[in-house]
């Protein structure tokens, strides 16, 4: 589903105080200067503002308004003010590309002024899915890079670097698929002990993010002990294996579409019967954000810790062809998806 700024009604409210934070979801409580309280909230693509001063703290809602990706809650104060037409002591908020893009190294911070468009979607897929995915997509981009983002937490914080894969299935849970390449700049880039995401915008035309969750290495065990408790083999029921899809472009980039739905062409035929991929949403969500820009967490809130591949799988050799795009825009990434919503 494509997502971009939405035309919401503008509230008028000034705001006095104001304090909470940016998280899944993002809260804020906030006062006017006439003494009523506000709630100002974005939780899984929600965005909602009440006036709370009914009965026992209860609100009226002024807005309630699904706007986003069903799975992002990240979104900075002054974003809400903006979409909403909010301001503290008068004032309008401004926020900066730069604080905003310093956000979305480490949360889901989407671009909210207009000037980006994303396609955002769930889907089941099997490993083989994913190879047949991949295999769409060289075909249709012949200079199509694989990369697996892998995070370093030897240090005190995190460090984003991606590693060159020839195939998806040399990836653990997240890679990204990256279109009309500059060489030099991704030499550089793969070099880097931790990557922006605006280092990595000035890579690739356009990129396409995918994260999966094919591996079940809990199923085989149990399926053992039953099969020896009851002397007899064990099927247990498959696992619906959680993925998404996500890219981005500039809203007024007139080649944005277009290789969107080159792109959609390729998931199709990956789709289709035999390939192990399904439409439907999953039953969870493949839990990394790292293609995305935030650092990935395990089911405690801990980031999760590997090392990386011993074995360096290089990269296929540069292609080109009359399909593949040309040179990006920077703010220029664009989002896509199976699901048909």
């Amino acid at each position: 589903m494509f997502y971009s700024r939405p035309d919401l009604p503008q509230l008028g409210l000034d705001l006095a105080e104001v304090d909470g934070g940016l998280g899944r979801p993002s809260q804020y409580r906030g006062r006017t200067a006439d003494g009523r309280a506000v709630r100002l909230g974005y939780d899984r693509g929600r965005l909602s503002v009440a006036i709370e001063d009914g009965p026992a703290g209860l609100g009226r809602e002024l807005i309630s308004v699904q706007i986003g990706p069903r799975f992002n809650g990240d979104m900075l104060l002054e974003q809400i003010c903006d979409l909403t037409g909010i301001t503290l002591r008068g004032e309008k908020p401004r926020l900066s590309e730069e604080i905003r893009r310093e956000a979305a190294e480490r949360n889901w911070v989407l671009d909210w002024s207009g000037k980006t468009t994303y396609w955002v979607g769930d889907l089941n897929v099997t490993e083989a899915g994913g190879r047949s995915l991949a295999r769409e997509l060289a075909a249709t981009f012949p200079d199509l890079r694989i990369l697996e983002v892998y995070w370093d937490y030897s240090g005190e914080e995190g460090k984003r670097r991606y590693l060159p894969r020839r195939t998806i299935s040399q990836c653990e849970r997240a890679a990204l698929f990256g279109f009309g390449v500059d060489e030099v700049k991704l030499a550089r880039l793969l070099t880097r002990e931790h990557v922006t995401l605006a280092e990595l915008d000035e890579v690739f035309a356009y990129s396409l993010d995918f994260q999966f969750e094919w591996e079940v290495p809990a199923l085989a065990a149990p399926a053992e002990r039953l099969a020896a408790h009851h002397g007899r083999a064990v099927d247990l029921p498959e696992m619906r294996l959680g993925g998404s899809l996500e890219t981005q472009f500039a809203t007024d980039d007139p080649r944005g579409r277009p290789i969107w739905t080159a792109c959609w062409a390729s998931c199709t035929v990956a789709s289709r019967p035999g390939s192990r991929m399904s439409t439907s949403p999953p039953a969870r969500r493949a839990p990394s954000l790292a293609a995305r820009g935030a650092a990935p967490t395990s089911a405690t809130g801990a980031p999760p810790r590997r090392t990386a591949s011993s074995a360096s799988a290089g990269m296929p050799a540069a292609a080109t062809s009359a399909t593949a795009p040309a040179a990006r825009r920077s703010d220029s990434r664009l989002t896509l998806s199976y699901s048909k919503t």
